[in-house]
């Protein structure tokens, strides 16, 4: 209180004391009411002032919040949006309340999907509580939309909690989630509210997938065909025309859906279904472009080459891998997609060995790529150039057996591919010494497929051609005791 405004209330009080003590009751009371009514007008206009700066400071932590939310930072919004809260009472504004209750929901359900073990059901599981105290506020009788808005966020924050869980637990989570949804779109009706409605359906289908993988069996088969139909009934309102981001995210997971029944189908009718995925993944990828939607473009183009694959379509799978190694050169799940259908599926020795050079020029430090790079030296006859990088990686004492054992097979193979016959026989020894040296347990992880090709068709290994791919053959073998037998049995 200012001093003037106390030098007013002391002359009040003076005068009012004064009167009293006249017993001049009604002339007190008058000067009371007087001074009441203006202490009253004073009030008003601060309350007033109290509740403009706290509607202005709201906005602006909600305005920080999404700020932040738009540059991915989800903690720095969790915290602006918990501000915001904090200046609200739910028993005077309850539906600014329950608004900022489902954007800290939000911000939550963010953090928890980027994170990982206690974290992220740390966030998943206060991403649900906030939603559910939403809901008391955003009932379907009062606010319809905005409770079928949350119960549809409440469902997919649910489903992401049930594919990171066990069997039981996450199964009663995704059935929370299918009931969220189904909830939603009793309000999200296609005549009223057709977007809201589509993006639902949506999300209901890509909940049923996670069902019916998890699920399997007759069973499974049914939620996956559910899905499907969610996919396609949302297609019909999310048309490329209107909504291309929408429909072309819809053919996306539409397209997952349909890989998941064909593995399951399996047969004639399992091929179909993939290549019915197959279309629904390169029309969504008419609209994810590498230059306009990057990272949509790359989850649907992974999702396209595992589609490839499973129907063995080895050159188109490989041409995928290398069309993401455009756009990502650091991708490592790319380059050894490739190198691997080059080299074992393809018998394509110069395009994988072409490749691996690229690759290994910018990583000298990755053995697994050096080691890919040597064996493809020798499978393209480079057998001088094969050797050197068989002798620097062997010299690595950090080297995994995994790589080791390979690598000294390989370097057998080219030392007779140069006529050294010489130096086998120590370097055979050598080979069996490191196997007895594993557990009994060893079983080789290396494919040779694309090796044995060659040795069988190369001219300068013919005349250990038998030898040779009987040696390969041996490190096939399921064990190390299996392995050192044929070796001694077949090879010796």
């Amino acid at each position: 209180m200012g001093a003037q405004n106390q030098s007013e209330l002391g002359a009040e009080l003076k005068t009012w004391v004064h009167r009293l003590c006249q017993k001049n009751f009604g002339g007190a009371g008058e000067l009371l009411r007087e001074a009441a009514e203006g202490k009253a007008k004073q009030l008003a206009k601060v309350r007033k002032e109290l509740e403009q700066l706290t509607e202005e400071t709201v906005n602006s932590f909600r305005l920080a919040g999404d700020a932040h939310s738009n540059n991915y930072a989800f903690d720095e919004a969790l915290i602006a949006y918990e501000q915001a809260l904090a200046c609200v009472l739910r028993e005077i504004t309850p539906h600014l309340w329950a608004v900022i209750m489902v954007q800290v929901g939000r911000a939550c359900h963010e953090l928890g999907v980027r994170a990982e073990g206690a974290a992220l059901h740390y966030h998943l599981s206060a991403a649900v509580e906030a939603y559910r105290r939403a809901l008391k506020v955003q009932t379907r009788r009062y606010l319809p939309q905005d409770w079928a808005r949350t119960q549809a966020y409440l469902g997919t924050t649910l489903r992401e909690q049930g594919v990171r869980m066990g069997e039981e637990a996450g199964g009663r989570l995704l059935e929370q989630s299918v009931e969220a949804y189904r909830r939603a779109l009793k309000v999200q009706t296609r005549w009223h509210l057709p977007q809201d409605w589509a993006r639902t359906q949506a999300h209901l289908g890509t909940t049923l997938r996670e069902q019916g993988v998890r699920m399997g069996g007759e069973a499974g088969g049914r939620l996956l065909e559910q899905s499907v139909e969610a996919y396609r009934q949302a297609l019909e309102v999310q048309t490329r025309r209107d909504f291309p981001q929408d429909w072309a995210w819809t053919q996306s997971h539409l397209g997952i859906a349909l890989r998941e029944q064909g593995m399951q189908a399996g047969g004639e009718a399992g091929r179909q279904l993939l290549g019915k995925a197959i279309a629904a993944y390169q029309g969504a990828l008419e609209i994810h472009t590498p230059e306009t939607l990057p990272w949509h473009w790359n989850q649907t183009q992974h999702h396209l080459i595992q589609t490839w694959l499973a129907l063995e379509d080895w050159p188109a799978a490989a041409t995928g891998f290398v069309r993401l190694l455009e756009i990502y050169p650091d991708d490592a799940e790319a380059y050894y997609g490739a190198s691997m259908l080059y080299h074992e599926k393809l018998f394509a020795f110069e395009e994988a060995f072409s490749l691996s050079r690229r690759w290994f020029a910018s990583r000298p430090e990755d053995l697994e790529a050096r080691g890919q790079l040597a064996e493809q030296c020798f499978t393209t006859g480079r057998f001088a150039e094969a050797i050197e990088h068989f002798a620097e990686l062997l010299a690595n004492p950090e080297i995994n057996p995994q790589i080791k054992i390979p690598l000294q097979a390989f370097e057998i193979a080219a030392l007779l591919g140069l006529n050294q016959k010489v130096a086998v026989p120590e370097k055979f020894e050598q080979l069996c010494m490191a196997i007895a040296h594993q557990s009994g347990n060893f079983v080789l992880e290396w494919a040779f497929a694309g090796s044995k090709y060659f040795i069988a068709r190369n001219e300068r290994l013919m005349p250990y051609r038998e030898w040779l791919l009987a040696l390969f053959i041996a490190l096939e073998a399921p064990g190390r005791d299996a392995i050192l037998n044929r070796l001694g049995e077949d090879i010796r």
